[in-house]
């Protein structure tokens, strides 16, 4: 008991000046920016700027998760090794996104998600990336 005692003074050690670090930190943040909620969001050095038009442009890129990159790199593997039976025989465009593309499901999500929304809405050729555009207003 006395070890177990003794592990949480340890740590309570190392906790406690990171979380009074945290804590100012974060006060530093607030003090200084009273006026933008935002600013202890924005990267060291930005300012706060105008608003932009409500007529200017916003674009939102989506990654969508990938299946199968274990097979897929098996097979990378495989198609390079000229001992392999496999050498060689590149997979083809609609291939390669049969196996890692994204699961319908996610696609379906996705695209449903985005289509009741104004602005256009597009995915990649293998439906893994998606890009949603439309004016600041609609934010």
């Amino acid at each position: 008991q006395v070890l177990k005692l003794a592990s949480r003074s340890v740590a309570m050690a190392w906790v406690c000046p990171i979380a009074v670090i945290l804590i100012s930190q974060c006060l530093l943040c607030i003090v200084t920016a009273s006026d933008d909620r935002w600013a202890a969001f924005s990267q060291l050095g930005w300012q706060h700027g105008d608003r932009p038009s409500h007529d200017n442009s916003i674009v939102v890129l989506l990654a969508l998760r990938q299946r199968n990159m274990d097979l897929l790199e098996r097979k990378a593997q495989a198609v390079s090794d000229p001992s392999s039976p496999e050498y060689g025989r590149y997979l083809e465009r609609d291939e390669l996104y049969g196996i890692s593309g994204s699961s319908a499901y996610n696609v379906d999500l996705v695209e449903k998600f985005f289509s009741e929304l104004p602005g256009t809405f597009q995915f990649s050729f293998g439906k893994d990336f998606a890009r949603y555009t439309c004016t600041i207003a609609c934010v």
